[in-house]
């Protein structure tokens, strides 16, 4: 009927400023694709920097080299596997020039630090500064400087991960107990047990 007739609609043509537009956006998307893609096979001088993370030391050195970098090695002390790749910069995937230089951080297994014979404090700070943060201290009467570490265990020197307890004893020198008011068998424990002889 004449009320449903409908018109075709004309076509659409692009104008010359359309069309160059058009044409402008494809040569400019195609102009980045190539230079990407250029880029990536080291046709202006970058190439893109394989992943090592989770390898071994001596295989990400191998894979590094054959890419064309040069790898740097950092030992960091680290829970993980001794010898295993943690962190490498420029990252995987990154775009560098052949010959640059990759770092990569190599775990390395912590140890005891030597403490014996620190003062407290500085064997709390090395301590923690080796990752171990689950110290336990015990106290020692002694005529050493009070606060000197005596011992530690595990022995300065072994291999533990951070989540081992470390156990240290400190030196306190001699102090004279107030027994007064006590009677005599308590008052000589209470000697004895601050490290003096008691005597009557």
């Amino acid at each position: 009927s004449a009320r449903s007739f409908r018109a075709p609609k004309p076509e659409r043509r692009l104008n010359g400023r359309q069309v160059a537009l058009i044409v402008g956006g494809v040569a400019v998307v195609a102009a980045a694709l190539v230079a990407v893609i250029g880029f990536a096979l080291g046709f202006w001088g970058g190439i893109a920097v394989p992943n090592v993370v989770g390898m071994d030391q001596a295989q990400a050195e191998s894979t590094l080299e054959e890419a064309g970098f040069v790898p740097k090695a950092l030992q960091v002390k680290s829970d993980e596997i001794e010898g295993r790749v943690l962190v490498m910069d420029p990252g995987a995937g990154s775009f560098a020039e052949e010959g640059s230089e990759v770092v990569i951080h190599i775990a390395t297994a912590r140890t005891i630090p030597d403490v014996v014979g620190k003062d407290v404090e500085e064997a709390l700070r090395m301590l923690s500064d080796a990752g171990y943060g689950n110290v336990k201290q015990t106290v020692e009467y002694t005529d050493e400087p009070e606060g000197t570490v005596l011992s530690i265990s595990p022995d300065a020197g072994t291999r533990a991960k951070s989540s081992m307890e470390v156990s240290i004893t400190v030196a306190e020198n001699y102090k004279v107990p107030d027994v007064s008011g006590q009677s005599q068998e308590q008052a000589m424990e209470t000697v004895r047990n601050a490290g003096l002889s008691p005597y009557i």
